[in-house]
């Protein structure tokens, strides 16, 4: 009944007006934290949609988890699932992904790894676990309550998302070059390593790539989107 109060019968033993206090903190607690954590999608959305989508998730999606902090982990499973979603917002699922790597990157437990210089190709290197690639359909990173929809299908989106030495999180316009660079990095290697698989995939010299890839290495180790890897590390 609390869940689906239009097709469900309440319990007779309960009185009418203390059940509804239940129905209303029930649907209060979840809808207040997924409007939290859905900040972005929450903003775009207008509230009559917006209550529709909780109502639905509360009366017929089946969490696999008995944890509160995980509802909006359930609920992007539950858009996920979705056949008819409302055509004005076709990016709901992307948004809303992107939203929850903001909250999942800034409670990591994970730390960032030793702070460093980059010098030479020779030092090992490795993407920070702090880093989450990210590759849309949609500029999500771009999306408020004045987008338009373009009328033709936008260009896929490449994003990397981080959390700093200052532990804020941030999202870096990328491109499918650095992107796959950064996904040869997810385990310790020499930058020249990196540059040669990177340049036998490219089908182009080592060399004319190493300058720039330097550069864009140099400037991620700063940031704390690749770290030096070290016996120190």
């Amino acid at each position: 009944h609390i869940r689906d109060p239009d097709s469900s019968r309440g319990p007779l033993d309960v009185e009418l007006r203390r059940m509804a206090v239940y129905k209303r903190l029930f649907y209060d607690n979840i809808e207040s934290f997924c409007a939290k954590s859905f900040k972005s999608f929450k903003t775009v959305v207008d509230d009559e949609y917006w209550h529709s989508l909780i109502r639905n998730f509360i009366k017929n999606h089946r969490c696999e988890t008995p944890y509160f902090r995980e509802i909006p982990n359930e609920f992007l499973q539950f858009l996920m699932g979705c056949e008819e979603l409302d055509e004005r917002y076709p990016f709901i699922v992307e948004l809303c992904h992107f939203d929850l790597v903001r909250i999942e990157l800034y409670f990591s437990p994970e730390s960032i790894g030793r702070r460093g210089t980059l010098t030479s190709l020779e030092t090992r290197i490795q993407r920070s676990p702090l880093v989450r690639l990210l590759s849309y359909q949609w500029p999500v990173h771009n999306i408020d309550e004045n987008y338009t929809i373009p009328a033709s299908a936008p260009d896929a989106t490449w994003l990397i998302a981080h959390r700093d030495r200052q532990n804020k999180v941030e999202f870096l316009v990328s491109n499918p070059r650095t992107f796959r660079m950064l996904e040869m990095l997810e385990n310790a290697r020499s930058g020249w390593d990196l540059i040669h698989e990177l340049a036998e995939e490219l089908d182009s010299s080592a060399d004319s790539l190493s300058e720039q890839a330097f550069q864009t290495l140099e400037t991620f180790v700063r940031s704390g989107v690749v770290v030096l890897s070290g016996p120190d590390n």
